[in-house]
């Protein structure tokens, strides 16, 4: 049986230390998990320090900005493009759907991002209940329901945050840190479904089964932003990984089917 080779290019703000090491560790899973791929990731940055509803720190994110390191991406041949990234929880998904178009348009390469791919996992499980967990300020946790909301997606109203703007120290949130937040957001809104942690720069995708685990009784599902850019890239490519045992390393988000038709 031939091998698949597949090449997935990756947007990464620039001062993110999490995403690479732990794309590269979940797809090592997949390649051993479904022999018939062997998927490699590839990166570009572009600078992003700042996380807040200044406009200085939105402007990050101008699709010519972005669009330029998509060029250095599509000078590496890769079968499809996702930007990993959270910022259209807090512009709007339009920000995210411009540019997958751009991208599909300018380069023929198939685009998804991590807030995208987020959405369609939360379609494909029915808009369940869902809380949320961030490193970031409460503003931007407001805007993030909001946006959410506006695709019939309902955020609890107990969620937490730990106030931070330096994307470096976002890096260095913990793993303990994390699994406490998330206790909590369970322990504070009943008959809670799902979890979902909105940043890419935080290390939550290795303790999404344990946590699942945890919750068994609940049947709580732990939705991670790191995880979601890469299930996303593998349903635009037509791979699927359910039923693999790829779940049982990174979490029940990869044992998920796709949304359904019409859905965002």
């Amino acid at each position: 049986m031939s091998t698949r080779r597949i090449r997935l290019g990756i947007l990464v703000p620039s001062s993110n230390t999490i995403m690479e090491p732990l794309i590269a560790a979940i797809l090592q899973t997949v390649n051993d998990r479904i022999p018939s791929v062997h998927i490699t990731a590839h990166f570009s940055r572009f600078r992003v320090t700042q996380i807040s509803l200044d406009k200085t720190a939105q402007s990050q994110f101008d699709l010519p900005i972005m669009m330029q390191a998509v060029s250095l991406l599509a000078d590496a041949k890769v079968d499809a493009i996702s930007w990993g990234g959270t910022s259209a929880g807090w512009l709007g998904l339009g920000a995210d759907v411009e540019l997958c178009k751009a991208i599909e348009n300018q380069f023929g390469i198939p685009a998804s991002t991590s807030t995208l791919a987020l959405v369609e996992s939360l379609h494909a499980l029915g808009d369940p209940r869902l809380g949320l967990v961030t490193p970031y300020v409460t503003e931007m946790n407001e805007a993030i329901k909001k946006t959410f909301g506006g695709v019939g997606i309902a955020i609890a109203e107990n969620d937490r945050c730990l106030g931070i703007t330096d994307n470096n120290k976002i890096g260095e949130v913990s793993g303990d840190q994390l699994i406490s937040m998330v206790r909590e957001v369970v322990a504070a809104n009943e008959n809670l479904e799902i979890v979902m942690v909105f940043c890419t720069n935080l290390s939550v995708a290795r303790l999404a089964p344990s946590l699942e685990t945890h919750y068994r009784d609940r049947n709580v599902i732990l939705l991670d932003s790191v995880g979601a850019v890469v299930w996303g890239l593998l349903r635009k490519l037509g791979i699927d990984t359910r039923r693999t045992g790829v779940a049982e390393q990174w979490g029940r988000m990869f044992d998920l089917p796709r949304a359904s038709a019409g859905k965002a």
